[in-house]
């Protein structure tokens, strides 16, 4: 009987971690593969924009640049995030995204919605922010996030080192 429950137990384990393991290389199945990271975050707004009815102003580079892929996809999945709470939470009219090359690589999400107080508190129940702000930490690098009430808010990530 016992022996029967530990490999039952063995099987619903390894089931899980090969669930995970799916869930884990779905998030990683990349948009990025063939685009790059400009031209992935480009589409990635231009569809956030077309479904939620925003006017999109983009600034990003025209020249492709090659990105680790743990540095691409940690600042892709911090910028689809931002964009997620631009559609989700704004109420705006417009999404600005923009993503700047220098002595260090700069993402900025903005919109001209509604805002909000406490932008650096995380909110309980709320793990967006704080999910951006520990890939840019990973990263070495950082976000801020600059929100004025009623008026707009701007989530940048910077990125400085290697990998690029």
């Amino acid at each position: 009987m016992a022996r029967q429950q530990v490999e039952q137990a063995l099987a619903i384990t390894r089931s899980g971690l090969t669930e995970t393991r799916q869930a884990l290389q779905s998030l990683r199945a990349s948009p990025l593969e063939g685009l790059g990271l400009a031209l992935a975050i480009e589409e990635l707004a231009r569809s956030a924009a077309e479904q939620a009815g925003l006017e999109l102003q983009l600034s990003l580079p025209s020249e492709q640049i090659t990105f680790a892929p743990p540095v691409a996809q940690a600042l892709y999945r911090i910028a689809q995030e931002a964009i997620r709470n631009v559609v989700r939470h704004a109420r705006a009219r417009t999404l600005r995204v923009g993503l700047a090359l220098g002595p260090a690589v700069t993402i900025t999400i903005a919109d001209d919605g509604a805002g909000f107080a406490g932008a650096e508190a995380p909110q309980p129940g709320h793990y967006g922010l704080v999910g951006m702000r520990e890939r840019a930490e990973l990263l070495g690098g950082s976000l801020t996030i600059e929100s004025r009430p009623q008026i707009d808010t701007t989530v940048t990530v910077s990125f400085t080192g290697g990998g690029v």
